[in-house]
């Protein structure tokens, strides 16, 4: 991650105006087609350089935030790192599989100003569960 925002975000004259931030890789589901790990040893941001890459991508220009990774609400200091970015006042959103959204999680998020993505890829129970292998289907209509 390092090597990428020295190399390439700081370096050039890119212009850089939205960006989809993975502050981890972690997941609990097992999709064929991400890049993400299944697994909770998965690379993670420490809370300082989430805090730092989101300095750095503010002062590039960058003024929109993707919340992705792995699974964001997996990620250990969401809720700081979403505040931080708030303050900052980057226009906020995360890309969710839903697995994890609870009236807690719905409410904390409802604490910011952000959308809400979930993944669903079929609709219909056994080809969402088979393709997101650890499914969602049910979650994501529960709200």
């Amino acid at each position: 991650m390092k090597k990428f925002f020295n190399s390439f975000c700081f370096r050039t004259a890119v212009s850089l105006h939205v960006c989809v931030f993975h502050p981890s890789l972690v997941c609990n589901l097992n999709c064929p087609d991400c890049y993400s790990a299944s697994n909770f040893n998965a690379p993670k941001m420490s809370l300082r350089e989430a805090c730092i890459a989101l300095d750095r991508l503010r002062d590039n220009g960058v003024r929109t935030l993707i919340f992705s990774g792995g699974e964001p609400l997996l990620y250990e200091h969401i809720w700081d790192v979403l505040s931080y970015a708030s303050d900052l006042g980057f226009s906020l959103s995360m890309m969710t599989n839903g697995t994890l959204l609870d009236s807690d999680a719905a409410e904390a998020l409802g604490s910011f100003d952000l959308r809400v993505w979930i993944s669903l890829d079929y609709y219909n129970e056994r080809a969402q569960r088979a393709w997101r292998r650890g499914g969602s289907f049910r979650n994501i209509f529960r709200f």
